[in-house]
């Protein structure tokens, strides 16, 4: 979605614990630097007048952090719904209607920038400031662009990578009801 951004936080840091703070507080005080009133909200949103406007995830390899999180700035949210619908029981065990109560863009509460773009360059130089020294960016090269075009091709293009046959493997799923939590495990060969 054009509407939406992504960012990255790559460190080399040798901690092993995962923790979402010292990587969303820097996009937090940015966002507020540029009068968006945004918010921690659970262990890894970011609010504005509660609702979502970004998720977060975070994983650890060889002694280096990737924190990686989604900005909604000007995304379809009905479009979004349509392709990512949670199941039931997690919208209800939140008291939560639909997702599309839960979230909303950046851009209702930000009149500064007319595209995703803008307001990403804005917001590289606002996190920036909050990070203060150390803080570098990264933009890709045409020899970056080439190579990643390269591997969309041979891996995610074509009739040959779309339909392939499954791979063994195995499933767990958490359902929530008012009694209890029941969890259905299974493998497949």
């Amino acid at each position: 979605d054009e509407g939406g951004l992504q960012y990255s936080f790559i460190r080399r840091d040798g901690v092993r614990e995962i923790s979402f703070d010292e990587y969303m507080e820097p996009v937090i005080v940015a966002l507020n630097s540029l009068g968006v009133p945004a918010e921690r909200g659970g262990r890894n949103d970011i609010l504005v007048g509660g609702k979502k406007i970004s998720g977060n995830a975070q994983f650890k390899l060889r002694g280096s952090t990737v924190h990686h999180g989604s900005l909604l700035f000007d995304t379809d949210i009905g479009e979004m719904v349509r392709s990512s619908s949670p199941p039931d029981y997690k919208i209800t065990s939140k008291s939560i209607k639909s997702v599309r109560d839960r979230v909303t863009n950046i851009r209702d509460f930000f009149s500064g920038a007319a595209t995703a773009e803008q307001f990403g360059k804005m917001l590289i130089r606002a996190v920036a400031d909050a990070v203060g020294e150390g803080f570098t960016t990264y933009s890709l090269s045409e020899e970056d662009i080439s190579r990643i075009e390269y591997l969309a091709k041979l891996r995610f293009r074509g009739r040959e990578n779309v339909f392939t046959p499954s791979p063994a493997f195995e499933a767990e799923y958490l359902c929530r009801f008012p009694a209890g939590n029941i969890k259905v495990s299974f493998a497949v060969k």
